[in-house]
């Protein structure tokens, strides 16, 4: 199910300048006096071939000399005798001539036919006209892919950068700002600029509003916490503008406002929201609502956040079902040597950052075939003698299909700030408790069975090189941990490979 906002994107000014550059004259230039060339060439070819015709007249054709008026073959002015009275009506033929401007005329169609085979018919097209030309296209376009060519070539002017991004901040009836279409169409054009355009132009960008979406796009079982997806992006914005979501319920009314940050805006992964639905009420079809409002603030010390979006979404909810009818349990001794095996690499610890002790995990560990329908829901707790330092939920498929609902994701509910930098592997006092829950395993998609194994590791820590955590994705910056709405750390695509296991 997917409610889609009901807030309009607010308007925003848009401004550019079509003025022409030395290099547009150059280029006009160019192919003004290309034109010219070949036109004086064939002019000059027709000339020598065709530009002096007999039309009746008799004359010498040695020296041309007009013989009308004179009888007989032989010519007074030179002293040739024409073989034939034919011969005195022939055309005059400048055959060093056509041919010189011939050949001038292939040689330069030649170069143009070298160039297109080269580079492409494109790269004989304006700049100006490709971007004027964009919104009679689709978001997969040959204009798009001939821009991208020159910008990264470093051949757009500071005058043409400014046509673009402005055709990009107004988009175009089939692509408006900044729906999803929009975003494939015009995305890469904007992030190329990032780094090409000149920097007055992310003004012109701040005026785009940042697309936010929050949807359920599955059922629920009774008796599992519901997962809702957020979705924030803004990577068209400058980078060093911050931008954070606050998430207020319109249920209870005294519910606790949620405030999400994201860090960046080019990706596309989700940030999901725990809701606990109320017991008892399968199946369960009440929307739950709430009140969404974006806030940016620049990279300036001490600026402050500003609301520049205020958006309200009414998500529809299904309870289907048991979780024990939904998901069923699979005690197996291979799965659980998989598992183990996908958190061997225990963790990883900076010196500082945000979030410096992270748990490693490699969900290619579980892509076997014969786990293909397995869900496999985590909850990793880092102990220190029996003292909880840290709880982290995890949840993946395993196998190795790819159902379009497979994802990885993961929540940190629980830390110990001031425990957690103690964290080592020497001195036999910390582990890892790893814990299978169907609970979890229903957020990673369609699943009909889940590990339900149980494993206890010394915990084994690798520092980093790098003295810095990356940031997250995601993080909440306030929240209430008993409220019955709660957050989730970060969701992503199921990409991951061997040899760059996820941090959670």
């Amino acid at each position: 199910m997917e409610i889609h906002k009901s807030i309009s994107a607010p308007g925003f000014p848009v401004g550019y300048t079509c003025g022409v550059s030395v290099a547009d004259v150059g280029f006009w230039l160019f192919w003004l006096l290309g034109l010219l060339f070949l036109g004086t060439c064939l002019a000059v070819t027709w000339w020598g071939l065709f530009g002096d015709r007999a039309r009746g007249r008799r004359r010498c054709p040695r020296c041309w000399y007009d013989l009308s008026f004179s009888s007989g073959r032989t010519c007074p002015e030179c002293g040739h005798t024409a073989n034939t009275e034919r011969s005195l009506f022939r055309n005059r033929r400048r055959l060093t001539a056509a041919m010189l401007a011939a050949l001038a005329a292939a040689l330069g169609v030649a170069w143009t036919i070298e160039q297109n085979r080269q580079r492409g018919w494109m790269s004989m097209v304006p700049t100006r006209v490709i971007i004027l030309g964009l919104p009679l296209v689709g978001d997969e376009n040959l204009l798009t892919r001939e821009l991208l060519s020159r910008a990264q070539r470093r051949k757009l002017t500071d005058s043409q950068w400014r046509m673009l991004v402005g055709r990009c901040v107004r988009g175009d009836w089939r692509a408006p700002p900044v729906t999803p279409i929009w975003q494939r169409k015009y995305g890469p054009l904007l992030d190329q600029g990032q780094s090409s355009a000149p920097g007055e132009l992310g003004g012109m960008l701040l005026g785009l509003p940042a697309w936010v979406n929050l949807q359920s796009d599955r059922s629920w079982p009774a008796g599992a916490p519901v997962c809702l997806d957020l979705t924030l992006r803004h990577w068209w914005w400058p980078a060093t503008t911050a931008c954070r979501v606050r998430l207020t319920p319109k249920a209870p009314p005294d519910a606790e406002t949620i405030v999400v940050n994201r860090h960046g805006g080019w990706e596309t992964r989700p940030f999901p929201l725990v809701i606990e639905t109320p017991p008892g009420t399968a199946p369960f079809a009440s929307p739950a609502g709430f009140d969404v409002v974006v806030e940016r603030r620049g990279p300036a010390a001490g600026a402050a956040w500003e609301p520049v979006q205020r958006h309200t979404f009414d998500v529809a909810i299904e309870i289907e079902g048991s979780l024990k009818k939904t998901i069923q349990s699979v005690t197996e001794e291979r799965l659980d040597q998989a598992v183990r095996a996908a958190f061997s690499q225990g963790v990883v610890k900076w010196e500082s950052g945000q979030e410096p002790l992270r748990v490693r995990f490699d969900v290619n560990e579980t892509r076997i075939a014969e786990f293909e329908g397995i869900a496999i829901g985590a909850r990793v707790e880092i102990m220190h003698d029996d003292t909880l330092a840290r709880r982290l939920d995890l949840w993946w498929m395993a196998g190795v299909g790819e159902p379009t609902d497979r994802g990885i994701g993961w929540r940190v509910e629980y830390e110990d700030d001031a425990l957690l930098p103690e964290a080592n592997d020497t001195d036999g006092r910390w582990r890892m408790v790893v814990r299978g829950d169907p609970g979890l395993a229903v957020r990673a998609g369609a699943a009909s069975g889940y590990w339900a194994g149980q494993f206890t590791v010394p915990l084994r820590v690798r520092k980093s090189n790098r003295p810095e955590a990356p940031p997250k994705d995601w993080w909440i910056e306030a929240a209430d941990v008993g409220s019955r709405l709660s957050a989730l750390g970060s969701q992503q695509e199921n990409t991951a490979d061997a040899s760059s296991p996820a941090d959670g």
